[in-house]
């Protein structure tokens, strides 16, 4: 072990605009890292080869965020339930060129998140030697409770690599934030807007350029 992460601070800011203004989450929105993990960075490069040579066995599920390794938060009831909610919505409804992803990686710059649920191009076969990438990916989404820092902190991950949509399904609040069109570069990276979606309300959803039915948020809550 090259030493161990206990806490470490993020402070990039995610540019949204919310009501026609701009808005700058706060800082208590920054990701916090609190695990017994190499105190290091690591390219996605890197990352895989480890994972290829065992290095991560015994230490539970884990994903690289921002070059640094993260452990993944256990599921509550509540989650699992939202994403398997979620899942059968989405299945349904989804161009036949598309799939769903539940849990898998999607390799971005310097990150290889596994977010809950992805809509991904080609059929499953088709990422048997890889990963998904950006351009394959038409909307990522997470369910959070615990985890609702961290992955309101992804928002910045996702933009840069130009993830189009990303909905977090925030358990906590009861609603289900939408971000949608990435701008900026680096730490400037952000998403020009952020719709919230309450109980009664329903979701746009768009793949591949093609509508389909809305998501009824009652129906992908608990």
């Amino acid at each position: 072990m090259i030493g161990l992460l206990r806490s470490i601070r993020f402070t990039k800011a995610i540019r949204v605009a919310k009501d026609g203004m701009s808005a700058i989450l706060s800082d208590s929105d920054s990701l916090i890292i609190d695990c017994e993990l190499p105190l290091a960075q690591f390219t996605v490069e890197q990352y895989h080869q480890m994972i290829g040579a065992g290095a991560f066995e015994g230490m539970g599920r884990i994903e690289l965020l921002e070059g640094y390794l993260v452990k993944k938060m256990t599921k509550n009831p509540p989650h699992c339930v939202a994403l398997g909610l979620l899942d059968d919505i989405l299945s349904s409804t989804i161009p036949a060129a598309w799939h769903i992803a539940n849990q898998a990686s999607v390799d971005l710059d310097n990150s290889v998140p596994e977010p809950d649920l992805m809509i991904v191009t080609g059929q499953r076969r088709d990422y048997t030697d890889r990963h998904p990438g950006p351009s394959d990916v038409a909307l990522v989404v997470e369910v959070a409770d615990t985890s609702l820092q961290k992955d309101r902190r992804k928002a910045v991950t996702y933009a840069r690599n130009r993830i189009s949509v990303y909905w977090l399904v925030n358990l906590i609040d009861e609603q289900v934030e939408v971000f949608e069109h990435p701008e900026g570069t680096g730490q400037q990276s952000g998403y020009q807007e952020l719709r919230t979606y309450q109980r009664g309300d329903a979701i746009p959803c768009e793949v591949g350029g093609k509508s389909c039915p809305a998501v009824p948020v009652d129906d992908i809550l608990p």
